[in-house]
């Protein structure tokens, strides 16, 4: 592999179906059940910034995503989220625009985390929140 490939690409499938597994659907059941207790109800729109393969997002009820993994945003898309390839340290959107930015999951893949979280900062309407995970 060279450091210009994705492994998220080159393994969207293997990833995305291992939480149809036994082990990975109550892995899922379980991590989403703690993000909805944690998160609460959402409302407006969101984004999820590392959509992956839209999972998370389609079962929060979050329409838009992600993810710089062309493979996972066109897994995010058959799931019915909006999903475009992007990077979190320049988030393709305009500026306080989201009711709320999501990053689960997604920081420890990050090549500048703080810059990334300057970006969310910047795409979220005045007074509403950013949750990471």
């Amino acid at each position: 592999m060279t450091s210009f490939e994705n492994p998220f690409d080159q393994h969207a499938i293997a990833y995305d179906a291992w939480f149809d597994s036994p082990e990975g659907a109550a892995m899922f059941a379980i991590e989403l059940s703690c993000l909805q207790q944690e998160m609460g109800f959402i409302a407006g729109q969101w984004l999820e910034v590392g959509i992956g393969s839209g999972r998370f997002a389609e079962a929060l009820g979050i329409g838009t995503g992600v993810d710089p993994s062309p493979q996972m945003v066109q897994l995010a898309r058959t799931r019915g989220i909006e999903s475009c390839v992007g990077c979190a340290e320049a988030l393709p959107f305009d500026n306080a625009f989201y009711d709320g930015v999501v990053m689960l999951f997604a920081l420890c893949f990050l090549s500048n985390p703080l810059q990334a979280m300057r970006e969310a900062h910047c795409i979220l309407k005045i007074g509403y929140r950013l949750y990471s995970r």
